[in-house]
């Protein structure tokens, strides 16, 4: 029995002692040395519940019984230092409340060491022999006394509330991490309160400091297993937050079970939400944009989309890509990584613009035209019709004004026949002072009737060079596409046959070229 009580008493000693060493060791970690501080208070309390019942006389255990009492009313200051210290609150504030909380502990540690001169404490001091045989030191508290041991379990139950709400939100090692920290506090407050209230006689003379071998235990496995007091887990729930590049964390399935600050700010904007919105009311709005694409995404391909910005006619581009999450050969989910590409897709779309665009007119050069009907005539061969037309004795207008006159006119041809055009219709310009027009799913009819309109538009408005009025005329070409066996260059080439037809027959008409016969099937 005697053993069996002693042992009881040094097994938290040698684990505390444990964590000290260990928790020194690391003590560049996050809130190392302030769990160096909680184990050394926890070791003094653990300390003098052991010698007590060893030291022969009643002067010798008051001592050792009152060096106990700096520990339990120091440790839930502790407790709440390491707590804040692994949350890492504000320094500023941390320390202010915990100097306060020390010097509100420190009053009933002064009233305990002189309650011989008042007894504000203890109602009451004498020798009991426990079951193990020892005699130890037996206190009847006073209401007082009751008060401030009950302040203590307060105290440590605050430090663990404040890492377990410190876990709710975090990935999962640092949630671990965080939980761990929290049972190291909890298992031994319970305990001790539980053989407070229920009396040795609940718990077969277990001394309270026991469970500190537990939780002791709890972390030195921790710091074995999953890193505790490393920076692994630290480092992933820093960087989670603290890179620029959005990252959204998704089951197998692409539901969003966490996203980053740099994600929930990009996101929410974009969707016209707080910024505190639940992952669940952005991955919702984001699912719309992405689900469509899931296949694609999982095979490794970037997808780019577009989301309007909130209080802001101009969008936002953003580049996703994702990444298994592979646990034992399996995929449990995905991350993805969310970039705003705004400015090079701003970029790209300046110098697409410049690539694709006349300087002059701002409408289709030569190539991009060419590329746009080619794409279009493979979509719907038979159905479309090219329209090229020039500017009637243009050569005067640059010999007669000058150029500029020339580039004036130009751009005005070109702004009165995109009044004429329908949504969908190319317009380009191909030479100097001539353009093409291709108009998908049209007869010749239309098409005529489209070219006529343009015609009578230019003809029937003015043109000024400085105080002279220019009339301008134009003679047009056009040509159906026959089939898609027809290249692009031979119905260039047929239009613009119609149109040097129309040239010399008197300027100022429209020519339809005549219908390349279809292959024989």
């Amino acid at each position: 029995m005697i053993f069996s009580s002693v042992l009881l008493n040094v097994l938290p000693l040698c684990f505390l002692l444990c964590v000290i060493v260990v928790s020194f060791v690391r003590r560049n970690s996050r809130a190392a040395l302030q769990l160096v501080l909680c184990a050394s208070i926890a070791f003094l309390w653990s300390l003098g519940s052991f010698i007590e019942p060893l030291v022969p006389t009643f002067g010798a255990k008051f001592f050792w019984r009152n060096a106990t009492q700096i520990g339990t009313f120091y440790l839930p200051v502790s407790v709440i230092s390491f707590s804040l210290a692994y949350v890492n609150s504000p320094k500023r504030w941390r320390l202010l409340a915990i100097y306060i909380l020390y010097a509100i502990q420190t009053l009933p540690i002064a009233l305990i060491l002189t309650d011989n001169f008042h007894h504000l404490m203890r109602s009451s001091v004498s020798l009991v022999t426990t079951r193990s045989g020892f005699q130890i030191i037996g206190v009847e508290q006073t209401m007082l006394g009751k008060l401030f041991v009950s302040l203590n379990y307060v105290y440590s139950f605050v430090g663990v509330a404040i890492l377990i709400l410190y876990a709710q939100d975090k990935n999962r090692a640092a949630k671990q991490q965080a939980l761990t920290a929290a049972s190291f506090i909890a298992l031994p407050t319970i305990f001790a309160a539980l053989k407070n209230a229920l009396g040795d006689a609940s718990f077969e003379g277990i001394p309270a400091s026991f469970a500190f071998a537990v939780g002791c235990l709890v972390i030195l496995y921790s710091i074995r297993r999953i890193g505790f007091l490393g920076l692994k887990a630290i480092a992933r729930d820093r960087a989670f937050d603290v890179i620029d590049e959005g990252i959204i964390v998704s089951d197998d399935e692409w539901r969003p079970v966490d996203i980053n600050s740099s994600a929930r700010r990009i996101l929410s904007n974009c969707f016209g939400l707080d910024n505190n919105a639940n992952v669940d009311m952005i991955a919702s709005r984001l699912s719309e944009k992405i689900k469509p694409n899931l296949a694609s995404l999982y095979a490794g391909n970037e997808l780019r989309f577009e989301l309007p910005r909130s209080g802001s006619e101009h969008s936002l581009y953003f580049a996703l890509r994702v990444f298994p999450l592979i646990d034992h050969a399996a995929t449990v989910g995905y991350a993805g990584v969310i970039r705003d590409v705004t400015s090079d897709t701003l970029k790209m779309s300046d110098l697409r613009q410049l690539a694709e665009r006349d300087p002059l007119t701002a409408i289709y050069n030569k190539s991009a035209f060419r590329e746009i009907v080619s794409g279009l005539r493979a979509l719907s061969p038979a159905t479309g019709c090219l329209i090229i037309f020039d500017i009637d004795n243009f050569k005067d207008y640059n010999d007669r004004w000058g150029h500029l006159a020339g580039d004036s006119v130009l751009k005005d041809v070109c702004s009165y026949c995109r009044e004429s055009l329908r949504d969908g219709d190319v317009f380009g310009r191909v030479g100097g002072d001539e353009f093409a027009v291709f108009l998908s799913n049209v007869t010749d009819d239309d098409a005529q009737a489209l070219a006529a309109r343009i015609k009578a538009k230019i003809a029937a408005n003015g043109f000024t060079t400085g105080s002279n009025s220019l009339r301008v005329t134009i003679s047009m070409g056009v040509a159906h596409s026959a089939s898609q066996d027809e290249s692009f260059e031979d119905l260039f080439s047929r239009a613009d046959q119609a149109l040097y037809r129309s040239k010399k027959e008197g300027r100022n008409r429209i020519t339809l070229a005549d219908r390349k016969p279809s292959p024989c099937v």
